[in-house]
């Protein structure tokens, strides 16, 4: 599994996507590949996000994971 898989499966295991968007396990994504084919707005919104992980400048683990968290955090009320 590439380093973006596993950080995308870690953003998709966060509970707003469950209580926010009723989402379940078999509509989340276990792959980029599988996350920029979803047709649910906030899991291609952060697959997008993710896959910038390999984009030039490099941004850092947790730069990434903060702007993932503050989409989910505070623009999905």
């Amino acid at each position: 599994m590439a380093k973006e898989d596993e950080i995308l499966k870690t953003f998709m295991a966060h509970p707003l996507l469950r209580e926010v968007y009723g989402l379940n396990e078999n509509s989340l994504p276990n792959s980029i590949e599988e996350g920029m084919k979803s047709e649910i707005p906030i899991v291609l919104a952060i697959t997008n996000i993710v896959k910038g992980v390999q984009r030039k400048p490099i941004t850092s683990d947790n730069d990434l994971q903060r702007q993932v968290l503050a989409i989910l955090n505070n623009k999905v009320q």
